[in-house]
């Protein structure tokens, strides 16, 4: 016969939820998950377009060979280079090389280099008695903006708030007086700013005014004025 002892009886199965306690049911909330579809929605959307974009490649200009300073542009320089350039890149499509066929390289150019239309010129190289000079101008005041390759330009001697306050001026010109240096010069080549936002130019001029210009260039006592078509 069995005997009552008085103590309570002790499961050994720990049910439906072991030793611990019940969680309630999480709460839906169906506002949040509409986000969270939204995002992923948005972000899948903003990769596909970049990965369309980056596949939107179209045949641009860059040179087949080294090409040097001065070199007349021929078809043999040119090769077509698919490419996806971010907008507003300086580059010459391939079906409009004949922009370039012809012109003159501003400065030394590498091989494989997607040919920038800034350092084409279509101006004339240097005939009898003239030469090719550099100068260092700052766009405004100095060089005035739209400026390009080929245009006609009178370069004046007028000192610029850069210039030294003890400027040698050439024989003939006087501080504070704005004279004429050369009456017509010819813009060879337009360089991209540089990092203290100068442009190198290259003018054709008389080879008797080169040395005035030059000089008075190193001081920052140019400045450049279109001159009308035709000079």
């Amino acid at each position: 016969m069995a005997t009552d002892t008085g103590t309570p009886a002790v499961r050994t199965d720990k049910g439906a939820y072991g030793d611990r306690l019940p969680v309630a049911p999480r709460q839906r909330r169906p506002a949040l998950a509409a986000l969270a579809l939204l995002l992923i929605l948005g972000g899948g959307l903003i990769s596909a377009v970049l990965v369309v974009r980056s596949g939107q490649k179209e045949a641009i200009i860059a040179l087949r060979q080294d090409v040097p300073s001065g070199h007349v542009i021929t078809d043999a320089d040119l090769v077509s280079l698919p490419a996806a350039l971010p907008d507003g890149y300086p580059a010459v499509p391939w079906e409009q090389r004949n922009r370039v066929i012809g012109g003159t390289a501003g400065a030394d150019l590498k091989k494989g280099t997607i040919l920038n239309p800034r350092v084409v010129s279509r101006a004339p190289l240097p005939s009898s008695g003239q030469v090719a000079v550099g100068l260092l101008l700052k766009p405004g005041d100095q060089f005035p903006e739209g400026l390009r390759a080929g245009q006609h330009v009178m370069v004046l001697f007028a000192l610029s708030s850069q210039a030294s306050t003890t400027t040698t001026l050439p024989k003939g010109f006087t501080e504070g007086s704005e004279a004429v240096v050369v009456g017509d010069a010819v813009i060879f080549s337009v360089s991209r700013p540089r990092s203290d936002q100068t442009v190198t130019v290259k003018l054709i001029v008389k080879k008797t005014d080169a040395k005035n210009v030059v000089q008075l260039a190193r001081q920052s006592a140019v400045a450049l004025v279109e001159l009308p078509t035709g000079g």
